[in-house]
């Protein structure tokens, strides 16, 4: 039987791809159980405004990272922003008004992301320092 370039390219692509290690295998045990969605996001039919944070903690090959969306009125342009996982704990550091940039240190307390800015940056659903985000599908696969 004729083996034709057809069926010999994409054997030799996966062998390629595995020898130069584009594939990598992914160990559950290495990922945190806290990835997933935080959010207090809510619509107010009175005023027709939305309002409130998002922060979906994600994992890849190359770390963790957060998808972060502030709502004050509407919904602001979402950021993904490098974050940093200690057993329950999160710390990263978003882009504020001017440029600045507040750094988020939070802990998953019983489904419960709980933390604060290091410089202030309020909840803008509460206005107060401290974020308590339930973990729950995000406001946006409703």
């Amino acid at each position: 039987m004729k083996t034709s370039n057809r069926q010999v390219i994409p054997i030799f692509l996966i062998l390629f791809a595995n020898t130069i290690g584009l594939s990598q295998e992914i160990d559950k045990d290495d990922i945190s159980d806290i990835t997933g969605c935080y959010t207090n996001l809510r619509y107010f039919p009175d005023s027709g405004d939305l309002g409130g944070v998002e922060f979906t903690i994600l994992w890849s090959t190359e770390g963790y990272y957060v998808l972060v969306q502030w709502a004050e009125g509407g919904p602001e342009a979402p950021e993904l922003v490098k974050g940093t996982i200690t057993g329950n704990s999160i710390r990263f550091s978003i882009t504020i008004a001017g440029g600045e940039t507040d750094e988020f240190t939070g802990t998953v307390i019983n489904k419960v992301l709980v933390g604060r800015f290091k410089n202030g940056t309020l909840n803008p659903l509460t206005g107060k320092q401290e974020f308590r985000l339930p973990r729950k599908m995000s406001y946006w696969q409703k």
